[in-house]
């Protein structure tokens, strides 16, 4: 049985955790992006093609899970329709103890409790880290984004825009 990942009590204070992960789940967290990152993980890629990794940042009274950047050394997240780009309190994801991390179809997704929540809105729903493929600039990308269950949205950043995925290409980060 695949354990949910409780990280929304320590998101508005800038920790990062795995309570409730299974042994093959412990070794990954948001991690500072000032700190030494040991095996950042890899969502897709970015508006430039290149890699993009998860990351996550606050933004006002949410936390919201987006895609960072080496080259800028930014955490950029989708938010009311346009791409915001941090560079200050950036969260990266590092499975520095290489934990089973993978995305897994929405499809074949059972139960909420899989998925691992990358961020919070203001009232503490949860936000899902995903990626999913979306066409931009006239071709496909896996861009790294966020889920909300109430809205029903599957969102990612690109271009200075919130890109709506393409329906059935979202993926969810699991550990299992």
């Amino acid at each position: 049985m695949k354990y949910f990942i409780l990280i929304s009590a320590l998101l508005a204070a800038g920790h990062s955790s795995s309570l409730g992960a299974k042994q093959s789940c412990s070794g990954w967290a948001y991690t500072s992006s000032d700190s030494n990152l040991v095996n950042p993980f890899e969502f897709g890629t970015d508006a430039s093609n290149e890699k993009a990794y998860g990351c996550r940042v606050q933004n006002g009274n949410e936390v919201v899970p987006g895609h960072y950047s080496f080259s800028t050394r930014a955490c950029r997240i989708a938010v009311e329709g346009r791409e915001i780009v941090a560079t200050v309190g950036v969260f990266v994801l590092d499975n520095a103890g290489s934990a089973n991390l993978h995305f897994q179809p929405s499809e074949g997704l059972p139960q909420w409790g899989e998925a691992i929540q990358g961020g919070a809105t203001a009232n503490g729903e949860p936000l899902y880290a995903i990626r999913c493929l979306a066409t931009v600039d006239g071709r496909a990308a896996w861009l790294a984004g966020r889920y909300q269950d109430s809205t029903r949205a599957a969102v990612g950043a690109w271009g200075g825009l919130e890109v709506p995925c393409n329906a059935g290409s979202v993926q969810f980060l699991v550990c299992d």
